[in-house]
């Protein structure tokens, strides 16, 4: 166990150097004219988050773009995208990256919106389907919870209640 523990700990630095090099994902032609479109309502929530994933050109980064776009795909009902932006907001080098300072108010209101989406969403799976549950998101929202003042945590529960999807929540399993 000891030499398996040397060897990640030795490898660390080297994972995270090739981590911080990787681009966001590569886009196609085609994808990068897609989202640029000013029209994301004719998008589905999908095709929004993977506006936002897919967000670079030659490698490059551009984490305001990726922002607006996982903000779009998670007020559309996008789980993944909800996620992301409670890690965005809860994670101070996620938030420095896309130019966001970290509030855990923030963080616990998606976290907290995820989790409700992803109740939904099972709830619609048909019988026999593989029903996980939301467990990781209600941990997460858990986790912001700890650090927050009583007061912040009411102000999220309320942002949290006042939110509503800009479009009727997609549980699509074909991805």
């Amino acid at each position: 166990m000891k030499k398996y523990l040397a060897i990640i700990v030795a490898c660390s630095p080297l994972l995270a150097q090739a981590h911080a090099q990787t681009p966001l994902h590569t886009q196609t032609q085609e994808t990068r004219d897609h989202c640029a479109g000013d029209d994301p309502a004719a998008m589905s929530a999908y095709e929004m988050l993977q506006c936002a994933r897919g967000n670079g050109n030659s490698g490059t980064r551009n984490y305001a773009a990726a922002l607006k776009w996982y903000t779009l795909a998670a007020n559309y009902g996008e789980l993944s995208a909800q996620i992301w932006l409670g890690d965005i907001y809860q994670n101070v080098s996620y938030g420095r990256d896309y130019g966001v300072p970290p509030d855990l108010v923030q963080a616990y209101k998606w976290y907290d919106i995820a989790a409700a989406t992803h109740g939904v969403c099972i709830d619609r799976l048909p019988p026999g389907t593989n029903r996980e549950n939301n467990q990781r998101e209600i941990n997460y929202r858990e986790g912001v919870a700890k650090q927050m003042k009583p007061e912040q945590t009411r102000e999220a529960q309320q942002l949290a209640r006042e939110w509503k999807p800009l479009r009727r929540i997609s549980c699509s399993t074909d991805r």
